[in-house]
């Protein structure tokens, strides 16, 4: 409902992890509502027209070869909308939403532009653009706003975005027809997606884009992933009554994450990590508690949201109930990177962090 959207919509996405609004927190997934008519603003149908005549602009032709040689012999890709897009030639100039684009920029392949944030408030680097090239061209920063002067003028072949149930990520949704009349759109699913099957979707889409997955930095890479999952599944399996709880707080609210919705979560659970599963909450994502309530869950462990938008571990602490948590007494708090990449670059040293939080972790404080 209108009355349950945030004075600023457009920003909604950064108030929680991987993107998932919280905006409306009862409703599955909420869209944000439509962006004004600023500079970032999407470009109407006549204005569209006109810039793609100006631009040459045409829609993509369909193909049915499934080859991907970037010599005419066609591509094919089908996403995780079940949609097979198929373009006469390999995409060269792809437009990708910057979490997807800092995956794919690990696999070898470069964006023509982005969308989304990649800088934090104090202007440093957001960590879900991970090694996004400073100078590539931006077509929105804002949930919901999208520049479609600046898309044509990228001259895109193809658009990638992420995907949390229905919601392409960061596109406006009245937009995405018009935008697609230009170039056709690829979306992974990561609701619901362990960090390993993330990976291996954007493996397999880099691999179509052109990328050598048999290269030897690649290979490396994915060996200290597996390393780096392994130690982790060992220090969890050498504490096995040592419990985590992951949250994320607010001045109002402790937000406790359901571990399977979320890539990396459901990615630890898999290697042996006893994550704390609430039992509550109406929506896929959190159980929401108000601060009277802090002691809900029993941890040994906590592990709290590290982005600008969550109170960080110290303001926690002026909380009463917070800092009466065991696990806050003791000083057992880890960081949840609620938005690392999809790679292997990124996530193995979110993996050795947390394998070392655990093995210095005492499993008798709850």
């Amino acid at each position: 409902p209108p009355e349950a959207r945030p004075a600023t919509p457009r920003t909604a996405p950064d108030h929680v992890p991987q993107g998932m609004e919280r905006a409306m927190p009862r409703m599955l997934f909420a869209r944000p509502a439509a962006a004004g008519r600023g500079p970032l603003a999407l470009a109407g149908g006549s204005a569209l027209l006109a810039l793609l005549t100006a631009c040459g602009g045409t829609a993509p032709g369909g193909s049915a070869d499934t080859e991907a040689d970037g010599a005419g012999g066609g591509w094919e890709f089908t996403d995780d909308r079940g949609e097979t897009i198929s373009l006469p030639e390999r995409p060269e100039n792809v437009v990708m939403q910057v979490n997807a684009a800092a995956a794919l920029v690990d696999f070898g392949v470069d964006p023509a532009a982005v969308f989304g944030p990649r800088t934090l408030a104090d202007g440093s680097p957001s960590p879900q653009a991970g090694d996004v090239p400073a100078d590539t061209a931006s077509v929105g920063t804002e949930f919901g706003e999208f520049d479609m002067e600046a898309y044509l003028a990228a001259e895109p072949d193809l658009v990638v975005t992420i995907m949390y149930g229905e919601t392409l990520w960061y596109l406006p949704e009245e937009g995405i027809e018009e935008i697609e009349e230009t170039a056709p759109i690829v979306a992974i699913q990561l609701a619901g997606v362990p960090a390993d099957e993330a990976v291996a979707k954007f493996a397999d889409l880099a691999e179509s884009l052109g990328a050598d997955l048999g290269s030897a930095e690649l290979a490396e890479a994915r060996e200290r992933f597996e390393a780096a999952g392994e130690a982790l599944a060992e220090a969890a399996a050498a504490q096995p009554d040592l419990t985590t709880l992951v949250v994320q707080g607010t001045p109002d609210t402790l937000y406790v994450a359901k571990p399977e919705f979320y890539s990396d979560l459901s990615y630890f659970q898999a290697q042996g990590v006893d994550i704390v599963v609430p039992d509550g909450g109406e929506g896929p994502n959190w159980e929401e508690l108000s601060w009277e309530r802090a002691s809900t869950y029993d941890a040994d462990l906590i592990l709290t949201d590290d982005r600008e938008i969550a109170l960080p571990q110290g303001d926690l602490a002026d909380i009463p109930t917070w800092a009466e948590l065991p696990a806050v007494q003791e000083e057992q708090l880890g960081a949840w990177h609620a938005e690392t990449p999809m790679s292997y670059q990124k996530l193995t040293p979110v993996l050795t962090e947390l394998a070392e939080t655990i093995e210095g972790a005492d499993p008798d404080v709850a």
